[in-house]
Formats: C-alpha cells, structure tokens, sequence
C-alpha cells in the first residue's frame, strides 16, 4: 500500500518508519525518515533548529530555489540506491500463494467486505423488513384476503398471483441502481491498482447481494400465502416461495446489468424503468399466452418471451391452478369448476412448472454475465 500525505505535520511525520524522496521523478533517498536529517547534512543544508523536518526536505528538493542545491540534490539522486519493492514481504500478507493472492481469498475477503457494508446500514435492513411487511399486508388484506374457492374468487386469484410477482425485487433494484455506481467507481480504482480480479469482484457481490435478498421474498411468502387461501398443501407453498425467489433475484439481476451497462444513476433509472414495464405488459395477466398465441406473428411478439415476471407468474399460476376445485351453486352453470380449466383456457398448459423455473434461472444467469461483462469493458 502506498500512503501520499501532503506537508504532515511533525507529529504526523514522526509515524512514519521509512521515506522515500523524489525530486522530477528520480529517487534523492530512500531509508530511514528520522535519518533523513544525515541527507540533509551530506547536501549541506543541515535542518535549522526552528524547521520542521518534512516542509525542510521539501524546500530543498524543490527545483528552481537554488541552482547550486539542485546540482547538489541531482547529483545524489545518481548515487541513490533504486527503491527496493521487496520490502516488507516477510510478511504473511505478502507470501507467495498466501493472502489475497489467489482468487479464492480475493473472493473471500470481498464477500467479508461486502458482507460488513451490507449489516453497517441496519436502518436500511428495518426499512426493507417493513416495506415488504406493507406490501405483503396490502395484497392479502385487501381485495385478496381468503378468496376461498367460489366462482367470484376466479377474478380475484389470478390479479393475487400476478401483484405478488411484480413486487418482487423492486426494492432491492432501486437500492442497487441507486449504491451501485459508487461501489463500481471503487472497484475500478482498486481495479487499477492490481488488488483483485474483477470476477472475483463481481462474483462475491452476487453471492452477498442474492444471499442478503433471500429473505424478503421468504418474508413475504409466508405472510401472504396463508392469508390469501391458496392450496394449503406444504409442496404448493414451497414451489410458490421458489418462484418468489426467483422472481425476486431476476429483478435485481436485471437491475444490476442495466447499473453496469448505463453506469449513471439517471440513466439507469429511465432505462430499468421502461424494462420493468415492458415485464408488466407483457408479463401473462394483462395478455394471457393463449391471447398472444393467437397474434404470434405480431413483430412484439419477441417481448412476450423476454418478461422474467411472465414465466414467475405463470409458474404460480399452474402450481395454484393445479388440483384447485372451485364450488358451483346447484341448478347453475359455471363455466370452471377446477383450475385447470382456467389454466387451459389462458394458455398456462403451454408451460411446466419445471420449463418456467428453468428459465428464470436462464434469465439470471445471463443478466449476471452481462453485467460482468458490461463492468469489465465498460469504464465510462
């Protein structure tokens, strides 16, 4: 590490053990700083009792005061040994294949880094707790709450499942897009200076940032599943939180790519919120599959297939539609009796569970390449 320090004061100056003075890029000494008076005396100009010792040596390397001195200082400059690097590489810190010179404990001091960032801001955290806390009580005790199974609970379950994917994530992107560009401005500093890779970088705030989201979507299952009505069958409530998760980490792998690519916060915000509402247009409530079929020659259709929010909500959809009886009142005709009807007639049976969590995962993993590769190359 090196420390510059502009004119320390004495008591500042005595701290440090060694010194090396330079004079238009040239060494005039390297040694001791409190042995720096002996360099003063070879040059003859022995520090005055009055002076402080480091404004001294830098009136007598700066050029152009007196001519005869700066011959005096050049001409030492020529017997001063070069600067020896080596120094302090005893130490375990520096050892060869030790410290942070592999990968691996880059990635480990970076996580330990970006972990203690993380729990530094516990007003953050208590903020992020009651937003979701707000957001899950105002979907499940709204409209929404135990919509039961009768014929009007068919209009009012599937806007539940749908408002329940498009909030998630939405917090942490906003954070991210928000703190990002100032972590990024960091990195390329320490980049700069040789300290870690950018993957070791980039891969240990992926893990802290998916790690440290993972209870939001949790917290927000387990208040509105329940309160809802969904199937209360414990495999249905797992596969609902998983798609809760995944949800949650696509939005914020989104964000993240789009922070790398655009790099300022006002043009990461306009354009992470045109593709959040491309995901909510054409994210299967407001145009079912089945009604996008029916036009896949239009030039959009392409949008449809790139809405992260679709294949979550559709996800949900065909778990909670599954074995789901609805009630129908004697002597009349409805027109669903279970759920997999409606999933039949939206389009949902298009998909498996399986195929949507799969391509979430997809969506991730390429928005999280993306954004690495965005902050590798892109520096401005």
């Amino acid at each position: 590490m090196v420390c510059t320090i502009h004119q320390p004061q004495p008591k500042i100056f005595n701290l440090f053990d060694n010194l090396i003075l330079m004079k238009k890029g040239s060494i005039v000494y390297q040694g001791s700083a409190q042995k720096s008076v002996n360099f003063l005396i070879q040059l003859g100009r022995p520090l005055p009792p009055s002076e402080s010792l480091a404004d001294y040596l830098l009136d007598v390397v700066t050029p152009g005061k007196d001519d005869e001195n700066d011959e005096m200082v050049d001409a030492h400059s020529k017997l001063s040994p070069p600067v020896d690097l080596s120094r302090g590489s005893h130490k375990q810190l520096f050892e060869e294949g030790g410290g942070t010179t592999g990968w691996w404990n880059q990635f480990t001091v970076l996580t330990r880094r970006n972990t203690q960032q993380y729990f530094r801001r516990p007003d953050i955290i208590l903020l992020n707790f009651v937003a979701t806390s707000l957001l899950a009580l105002f979907i499940c005790l709204g409209f929404w709450k135990q919509i039961g199974t009768s014929q009007q609970s068919i209009d009012t379950r599937a806007p539940s499942l749908f408002f329940a994917c498009v909030t998630q994530g939405i917090l942490g992107s906003l954070q991210s897009i928000n703190s990002f560009p100032r972590e990024r401005a960091i990195m390329l500093r320490e980049r700069a200076s040789g300290a870690y890779h950018v993957s070791a970088y980039f891969a240990a705030k992926t893990f802290v940032d998916i790690t440290t989201t993972l209870w939001s979507p949790v917290l927000f299952t387990c208040i509105v599943y329940f309160a809802i009505g969904y199937q209360a069958v414990p495999k249905k409530f797992f596969i609902y939180m998983m798609f809760m998760i995944l949800d949650s980490i696509a939005a914020t792998s989104l964000a993240t790519a789009v922070t790398c690519i655009c790099v300022s916060v006002e043009l990461s915000t306009i354009v992470l919120s045109c593709l959040f509402e491309m995901c909510r247009l054409y994210g299967g409530f407001f145009a079912s599959p089945a009604q996008i079929e029916v036009q896949a020659m239009h030039p959009w259709r392409f949008a449809d297939s790139l809405s992260y929010i679709k294949y979550a909500y559709v996800g949900v959809a065909l778990n909670e539609f599954h074995g789901l009886e609805l009630s129908c009142p004697a002597g009349t005709t409805c027109q669903y009796t279970n759920g997999e009807q409606i999933s039949q007639d939206k389009g949902y049976e298009e998909y498996t569970i399986g195929f949507c969590a799969g391509i979430l995962v997809v969506f991730i993993v390429g928005s999280r390449l993306l954004a690495y590769v965005a902050l590798r190359y892109i520096r401005n």
